[in-house]
């Protein structure tokens, strides 16, 4: 993790935030600063979590500050405002250094959307604004695919994986159907333990989305 200098007068509330976090960046390093740690690790917060914009409701303050940041800047509503579909998908990576991505996905019937947009900025450290945005139609068998792995066990019903570092990438994977919703935070999934199966299906959901596996 790159630490300047200014992370001392950040430490107190670093160490207090749950959950994965950014890293600080100094005078001299890549960007102006953390603009997510000022809005929401700040000790007068610039951000509100009853805001009706807050996508997260199970998510602890500061990763869901630091997440609909992102969601905000990406152009995404709440999954609960949604209406019209029978499952709702979507997964939010957040790299460390390079710009954010949302992918969500909405199945209404045999109908199959697809909806992608990027940030200017850096993930873990401020979305800048939209880069772009578009929306595509997947096919039922592009559903399955990708829907059916990253839903099935432990998703529903497994324990989360905890944050376990500082860089990296930050994969938020959300999903409402029917009456169930869930919102998982896992740190730089691999291709196998628990949550393999959903890696591999993400893989291939980034392939259709057209988005770079390495960025």
């Amino acid at each position: 993790m790159r630490i300047s200098h200014i992370q001392l007068l950040a430490a107190t509330l670093l160490t207090a935030c749950a959950g994965q976090r950014p890293a600080v960046l100094g005078p001299g390093a890549r960007g102006d600063g953390n603009r997510v740690l000022r809005l929401c690790a700040s000790d007068k917060p610039q951000w509100s979590p009853d805001s009706s914009r807050v996508p997260y409701a199970s998510i602890d303050t500061f990763p869901q500050c630091w997440y609909s940041q992102f969601l905000q800047a990406l152009m995404e509503p709440a999954l609960r405002d949604l209406s019209g579909t029978d499952t709702l998908l979507r997964v939010l990576v957040l790299p460390t250094w390079a710009p954010a991505t949302v992918m969500r996905l909405q199945r209404e019937g045999h109908h199959v959307r697809l909806i992608v947009a990027r940030t200017r900025g850096p993930g873990g450290y401020d979305p800048k604004g939209l880069a772009w945005r578009r929306d595509t139609t997947l096919t039922m068998a592009q559903w399955r695919d990708v829907a059916g792995p990253i839903l099935a066990a432990p998703f529903w019903v497994g324990p989360a994986e905890p944050p376990q570092g500082m860089d990296g990438t930050q994969w938020v994977i959300e999903a409402r159907e029917g009456s169930r919703y869930r919102a998982l935070e896992i740190w730089s999934l691999h291709n196998s333990g628990p949550w393999g199966l959903q890696r591999q299906a993400l893989t291939r959901l980034l392939t259709l989305a057209d988005i770079p596996l390495n960025q």
